[in-house]
């Protein structure tokens, strides 16, 4: 069996997430508090991103 074929579901998965989801979206589970990836890494990279668009 293929390496790849162990990832096919992952794969879908993510298709199917940038299929539904906007970038817009996405950035307001992560202004909400609402985002899975939700974690000490994603914060700070947003909060610089802010700063910086300002």
């Amino acid at each position: 069996m293929p390496l790849h074929s162990e990832y096919v579901d992952i794969r879908e998965r993510f298709a199917q997430l940038f299929r539904k989801e906007t970038i817009q979206s996405l950035v307001d589970k992560i202004e909400y508090g609402t985002a899975v990836l939700n974690s000490s890494v994603i914060k700070p990279c947003y909060s610089l991103y802010l700063k910086q668009a300002k």
